[in-house]
């Protein structure tokens, strides 16, 4: 499937610093150090000490890279 870059929204990339324990019985797919894409305006973003983190559920993880 080809979508137009015109009326597709791009994606964001980033690095998996850290996750949580998951939903329970169902294993994490995503791991710390995976390059991961993921749709704009999803998470809570913040930042601290000059860095920008985002948190994200895994639901909104496009790809990893």
């Amino acid at each position: 499937v080809l979508i137009p870059k015109s009326s597709q929204e791009s994606p964001t990339q980033g690095i998996i610093i850290d996750t949580g324990e998951g939903k329970p019985n169902v294993p994490m797919q995503v791991k710390t150090g995976d390059r991961v894409t993921y749709q704009k305006y999803v998470g809570t973003k913040f930042s601290e000490d000059d860095k920008d983190f985002i948190i994200l559920q895994e639901s909104d993880i496009l790809a990893i890279i």
